[in-house]
């Protein structure tokens, strides 16, 4: 994980928990993040929860991976023989599953459609799959939205895709906590209070997900001395409850 990116989400996350520690945060490794308190050093270890799936390439993390591959490499294919700068976003279908196998016929496919629509800077275009125009767009894709920005200059091609947002269980959710928890004693030997926070990254889809009901009043084995499951885009926390875990001498 990027450690850039998880600064960001504890920043966000610093933002609006109102009873976040003053103090010098440390970047570090094992744990995350030290935060040098008045009293103490506060420990925070940082993991980022997916949409669960299965292992082999299928999972919605993977799927995306895939995604933007076909995307970047379309860009490229673009790149060669045209200069008109374009915003290209291009939405896949969730209920086809890409392959490796399957990147360099996508982006072809969507360089075609893009270099056969005609653009009008400043005109945004959609263009959709349909029953006229299946022999050559392909299943895998449902939509391309294409805009030329009237400056010219502008150039990006991204992908998104079209998905649901699953309920996390307390089972999935304890999983996670589990693998944190092996490294617990290694961090408590630095730190005299360990917080785990989980973040939903839901900006992408892969990383958008919600809770049930039983995961909100689940009690969580853990000794953890406090556990936050916290959704980035909108900047909403929930401290999950815990029932503490006396280790054995």
């Amino acid at each position: 994980m990027d450690k850039i990116r998880e600064f960001i989400h504890l920043k966000h996350f610093k933002e609006v928990c109102n009873f976040f520690p003053d103090g010098e945060i440390e970047v570090f490794e094992k744990p995350d993040f030290i935060v040098h308190t008045q009293d103490n050093l506060l420990g925070i270890e940082h993991t980022e929860i997916f949409q669960p799936g299965p292992t082999d390439g299928t999972s919605l993390q993977a799927q995306d991976s895939l995604g933007q591959k076909v995307v970047s490499k379309a860009n490229g294919l673009y790149l060669k023989d045209h200069s008109q700068p374009l915003l290209v976003q291009v939405l896949f279908n969730h209920k086809t599953k890409l392959g490796r196998k399957d990147v360099d016929r996508l982006a072809e496919r969507v360089v075609h459609l893009v270099i056969t629509t005609p653009i009008e800077p400043g005109t945004p275009i959609t263009r959709k799959r349909n029953r006229e125009n299946s022999e050559y767009f392909p299943n895998e894709i449902v939509m391309l939205h294409i805009y030329a920005h009237p400056n010219g200059k502008e150039n990006k091609w991204r992908s998104s895709s079209a998905g649901w947002i699953p309920e996390i269980t307390p089972e999935y959710l304890q999983e996670i906590i589990n693998q944190k928890e092996k490294k617990l004693d290694n961090y408590k030997s630095k730190c005299s209070e360990m917080w785990l926070l989980i973040v939903a990254d839901d900006l992408r889809i892969p990383s958008s997900v919600d809770l049930t009901v039983l995961a909100l009043a689940h009690q969580y084995s853990t000794r953890f001395n406090r556990i936050f499951f916290f959704w980035n885009s909108t900047r909403r926390y929930h401290e999950l409850q815990r029932k503490i875990v006396i280790q054995k001498a």
